[in-house]
């Protein structure tokens, strides 16, 4: 009877991981790696046609005197036209990022822009995908130097979105 218990938990154990295995997706930029941006997203595939995602980036630069820092997190969610996590995809959601320039002086000016963004998509494969979108953001925050609001700026451009990644 052990047996037969023990067998039919490990059944059920694998038969879970199984359903569970295309139930998330983690993917990165790979365009922005060229240009020294780190850029990833976990996406939560189980509700049907809906997923919901967050990512975040993160990038650093100095030439001369001048040091840039800039961190960024997104929330949203995607629908998925064919029903299943590929082919045509919406998406929308919600970000910030967060911009800092400093110079050897130690003038330093910095910038949070808050930003609603929507595209469309396609993802291409299953287990292991690229994606591919176009769309567009409206981003609004304010600028300070040496701690001190200085502006806000708002602005509309253009979004495009690449990624690869795998899905388990």
């Amino acid at each position: 009877m052990k047996k037969v218990l023990y067998a039919l938990g490990v059944s059920v154990l694998i038969s879970s991981g199984s359903a569970l295995a295309q139930n998330f997706a983690v993917s990165f930029n790979p365009v922005g790696l060229i240009f020294g941006i780190a850029d990833a997203r976990v996406e939560y595939l189980g509700m049907g046609k809906v997923s919901v995602f967050a990512s975040g980036a993160y990038a650093r630069a100095q030439s001369g005197g001048l040091r840039a820092t800039a961190f960024g997190l997104e929330g949203g969610g995607r629908y998925y036209f064919s029903g299943v996590p590929k082919g045509p995809y919406g998406e929308a959601g919600v970000g910030f990022i967060n911009l800092t320039l400093q110079d050897d002086f130690g003038n330093k000016t910095s910038g949070t822009l808050i930003y609603p963004f929507a595209l469309i998509g396609y993802r291409f494969g299953s287990q292991i995908f690229a994606d591919l979108g176009i769309g567009g953001v409206n981003y609004f925050g304010d600028v300070k130097l040496n701690g001190q609001t200085i502006g806000t700026f708002q602005g509309f451009a253009p979004r495009v979105q690449v990624a690869i990644g795998l899905m388990f």
